[in-house]
């Protein structure tokens, strides 16, 4: 930068020497030593000239030349018709949409901004999520999520960016003024009464909020970028860290997010505030031990991509989730080291391979992708249990007159692994297979915390370039305690849409272990949280199998701007599950058998984006 600012310096003194130099130099080209002005059809020095009637002796000198004034050239963003995918991360889009989206000119004006409108209304069908029949968890909803951005390319060095979101529930709210049926039909926001008699603030979720607010500054010619804010993260495939865009309400950090990129390497660090336990200039969190929640908690990280050649490429990365120590509400004044539970780090390390190198799709030409990803949690949850060497099976802690004679900090101990592969044989076709392993724990009162932490990924995915690097479509079976082995078919007809057929299988990692969804545990398989029942012949029989998954998934864009799309999924129970919908003790004949195997999940949307 500064051999820039030299140069440019250099440059101004040469073009200020030599258009001064011009300047003197015309001048003494059309005037004497004397500094008399000397016209062509002026005679001869000495010479009279003949008397007339308006003859001075001394003429003025002739005007100067004028001076041309450089205008500088308005900035104009080169992201005009060229928006980069970087700053649409908020939208879930079809290819031809995401292309017209990119490429518009019409919304932008001054050449500097960019204003953009998302409509997503959906419609959602779950029956049976928790494949018991004595359960009334089928639910019908319709719900809606708007977007409007606006993009601020300023000049080369500072870029913003504004996106307000607001997700609802339609028949989800109502207001206070009336008692009859006229009340739900007005509009929303209309105002809440709060019973005050508890003399406590109340958190208030609002639907309504910025996605996305960020300012970005770039220097060394976008070499270097700082961003600023809320802003979406995303890495990879969005398998630990993602912006979730199927759910309506996506995923969205604030905080600060430096990049460095040269030639074919691109570094991201950055640190975001996750929860704060304190209220704040009139501000109320929902979040501290006093609302039942996490209280200071921060997420941050590293993520390093290269790409080796055109047909690999690998990310690095290290993720760290900071959960602050906890005081205990009974500790006095003066002991604030009282704690109930002392700082919970999570670290999550981990690569990712892929010959998927261009914005990570295909480099033309390719018809055989992969991708391998693996990773691994370690740290300290602040707890602390029973020496586990000395521990007898199902135990946390050896107790001698009420106090534990030895402990020790509990750990995490957990990996993924994720390999994918596919072949398109002709253009619009690919068929693929994947496998992914996320660990479970044998044990859950141990020492050892060995069942995989998510983090932010993607739970739901449905569309994209590689819709099948996500989770399923349903959210019943997640990636925790699970290997699910799938198998997916995508066939892009054009003006048709895009139809995709995946196939899974889910079984745990570790029988003992429980299953997940994707909101996290789940209570209704066999389970051994304390393996003590490994040598107990009567113990419940632990399954291996979750469910089976077939997911079929439709999209279609029958306008530039518009897609409809279309899910369907199929479920079945495994033993796993089944098992522990018996119970032949139970005295109610109608509650022995409450297994109810099949559940289905149906969706349909559309977006309009602009």
């Amino acid at each position: 930068m500064f051999q820039k600012i030299g140069i440019r310096l250099i440059y101004f003194v040469i073009t200020t020497s030599l258009f001064t130099g011009n300047l003197i130099h015309a001048e003494n080209a059309t005037s004497q030593p004397g500094g008399n002005s000397v016209t062509p059809d002026s005679p001869a020095s000495g010479s009279v000239p003949p008397p007339t009637a308006n003859t001075t002796t001394d003429a003025a000198p002739p005007s100067p030349a004028p001076v041309k004034e450089t205008v500088q050239e308005p900035y104009k963003s080169p992201l005009v018709g060229k928006l980069s995918a970087e700053y649409l991360r908020s939208l879930q889009l079809t290819p031809e949409q995401n292309k017209a989206v990119r490429s518009s000119k019409e919304l932008w004006f001054q050449d500097k901004y960019r204003t953009g409108f998302v409509l997503r209304p959906r419609y959602e069908s779950s029956f049976n999520p928790d494949f018991d029949k004595t359960t009334p968890d089928n639910k019908n909803v319709f719900t809606n999520q708007t977007q409007a951005y606006l993009i601020g390319d300023l000049n080369k060095h500072l870029l913003f960016k504004l996106t307000v979101e607001d997700v609802r529930q339609w028949g989800g709210s109502q207001t206070p003024a009336g008692t009859n049926d006229s009340r739900f039909g007005l509009s929303g926001n209309a105002g809440t009464v709060y019973n005050t008699s508890t003399q406590k603030t109340v958190p208030v979720s609002n639907p309504t909020s910025f996605r996305e607010a960020f300012l970005e500054i770039r220097m060394l010619d976008e070499a270097l970028k700082l961003r600023i804010g809320r802003q979406i993260l995303e890495f990879g495939d969005g398998r630990i860290v993602g912006a979730r865009n199927f759910n309506q309400i996506g995923n969205a950090f604030d905080g600060l997010r430096l990049t460095v990129k040269k030639g074919d390497h691109n570094l991201d660090v950055f640190g975001t505030v996750l929860s704060s336990q304190n209220n704040a200039s009139g501000l109320v969190t929902a979040n501290g031990a006093a609302n039942n929640s996490v209280g200071d908690a921060y997420f941050t990280g590293a993520n390093y991509w290269i790409k080796l050649a055109n047909w690999i490429g690998c990310d690095f990365y290290d993720f760290t989730l900071l959960k602050r120590a906890v005081v205990s509400p009974t500790a006095p004044v003066y002991d604030s080291e009282l704690r109930t539970r002392q700082s919970d780090q999570l670290n999550t390390y981990g690569f990712r391979f892929t010959n998927r190198t261009q914005n990570n799709t295909l480099p033309d030409g390719y018809k055989w992708d992969w991708t391998v990803e693996a990773a691994w949690q370690g740290g300290s949850t602040g707890q602390r249990v029973g020496t586990s060497w000395l521990q007898s099976p199902g135990t946390t802690n050896i107790v001698i007159n009420g106090q534990a004679i030895q402990n020790e900090n509990q750990k995490y101990d957990a990996h993924f692994l994720a390999l994918q592969t596919g072949y398109s044989p002709v253009t619009p076709l690919r068929v693929g297979v994947q496998y992914v392993y996320a660990s479970g724990d044998p044990n859950r009162n141990d020492s050892s915390v060995s069942t995989w932490n998510p983090l932010f990924g993607a739970r739901r995915a449905a569309g994209g370039a590689i819709p099948w690097s996500g989770a399923n479509i349903s959210g019943v079976v997640y990636w925790q305690n699970v290997k699910d082995y799938s198998v997916n078919i995508k066939y892009d007809s054009g003006k048709w849409g895009i139809f995709t057929f995946v196939s899974h299988l889910y079984y745990k990692a570790k029988l003992q272990d429980g299953y997940y969804n994707n909101n996290g545990y789940v209570a209704g398989s066999t389970e051994d949280a304390t393996n003590q029942n490994a040598n107990n012949a009567s113990a419940q029989h632990l399954g291996k199998k979750i469910a089976s998954e077939i997911d079929l998934i439709y999209q279609v864009t029958p306008y530039e701007n518009l897609s409809i799309w279309a899910g369907m999924a199929f479920l079945h129970a495994g033993d796993a599950i089944t098992n522990a919908k018996v119970n032949l003790s139970n005295p109610n004949p109608a509650l022995q058998y409450t297994n109810q195997p099949n559940s289905t999940y149906f969706f349909l949307q559309s977006v309009f984006a602009i």
